[in-house]
């Protein structure tokens, strides 16, 4: 019987007498066997904690059996660890001896965890006058946020809960022709955040309401009635004229759904109008002298109808410039003083001929004394 190594073995037991008779032989079965269980060694850490999308390399472990010695290439390892996938995993070994005993399993517990926040990319945006569309992309599926507004403090929030790399958020409602601000945003499964820098965008002046815009970037239809359109409701008076032109302020605009007004980016708040610098006068002197020292035509005292012409155009001329509305009409204007022109000249030419009458009376009444 040979105990280091296993078999079955026959144990024989014989026997003589003094008289040569040999005795009936008598045997034992002698079994060397093993039933001792191999033992494993784990090598490294029971408990591993790994960061998701990071390579995984078991340290493994060893094997020794009483009777086969270093059986540590017979280990059968399980081993599931999925790095993309966080969770809990349970690294197993197992392993036999050649007499079949099996050792007493060794496990390993890995966490994958994930600690580190997407990787924000491609952020860009695309607008028109009442929408626009933010995207961007990441390095692992998160979701999606967009922070927008007319000030730095971007405190409208768009979001979508889709896990996804590729992001595409819709913003609708938004003002023509204004300046945004936007961030974007994206948590992954495991609540890691990452918040981009600022971004901005400009949104298109809307086509008088023939159309455009729409939430999401539709289009059509009569345009958004999310927009605003302004009318004055105030204006101030006419500032003097100057270089024939004259300017007035609104100190009051109001806003209204009709399109009959205009948006904010292209109301005009100050009107230019054309006007005249300074009433017509006559020419010379009111009386005029034909000669030193002689008799000179006694004017009236109050105005004639020449009088009441020079008053209508100053009239007409003072009520163009102080207007309001600026609608008195220019052409009235000019007959009146074509029309005073006229009686100015026709009054020169009277004012003349008296003189002269005065003075050959004068020069005949000399003579005849």
């Amino acid at each position: 019987v040979d105990t280091n190594t296993l078999g079955t073995y026959i144990v024989t037991y014989d026997v003589d007498d003094s008289n040569g008779n040999s005795a009936t032989q008598v045997t034992r079965t002698v079994n060397v066997v093993d039933t001792t269980i191999s033992v494993i060694t784990l090598l490294g850490n029971p408990v591993e904690t790994i960061e998701a999308f990071t390579p995984y390399l078991d340290d493994g472990a060893t094997a020794n059996d009483n009777y086969d010695g270093d059986i540590t290439t017979n280990i059968v390892t399980i081993n599931l660890v999925d790095v993309n996938v966080v969770g809990v995993y349970i690294v197993t070994y197992d392993v036999a001896d050649s007499s079949g005993n099996n050792a007493v399993q060794v496990t390993r517990i890995v966490n994958v965890v994930d600690t580190i926040a997407p990787v924000l990319t491609n952020i860009a945006s695309s607008a028109t006058s009442s929408s626009a569309t933010i995207t961007w992309t990441t390095n692992e599926n998160a979701n999606s946020t967009t922070y927008y507004g007319t000030t730095n403090a971007t405190t409208s929030i768009q979001s979508l809960g889709d896990s996804v790399t590729s992001h595409s958020i819709s913003l609708s409602s938004l003002l023509a022709s204004t300046f945004y601000y936007f961030n974007v945003s994206s948590c992954d499964a495991a609540g890691n955040c990452a918040v981009s820098t600022q971004y901005h965008f400009t949104t298109s002046a809307i086509d008088n309401g023939n159309g455009g815009g729409g939430s999401g970037g539709g289009g059509g239809g009569s345009g958004s009635s999310s927009i605003k359109y302004y009318t004055c409701s105030k204006w101030n008076e006419w500032s003097a004229c100057s270089d024939s032109k004259q300017t007035r302020i609104c100190s009051e605009k109001i806003i209204t759904t009709s399109q009959k007004g205009v948006i904010e980016s292209k109301f005009n708040a100050t009107e230019t109008q054309t006007c005249t610098a300074s009433v017509l006068t006559p020419t010379g002197s009111a009386v005029e002298e034909s000669e030193s020292n002689e008799v000179s035509p006694v004017e009236e005292a109050t105005p004639g109808f020449f009088g009441r012409i020079t008053g209508a155009i100053t009239g007409a001329a003072t009520g163009l410039t102080k207007s309001k509305g600026g609608k008195v009409s220019l052409i009235v204007l000019g007959i009146l003083a074509l029309a005073w022109l006229l009686l100015a000249i026709s009054r020169r030419m009277n004012r003349k001929d008296a003189a002269r009458r005065i003075k050959i009376i004068h020069k005949s009444d000399l003579g005849k004394k």
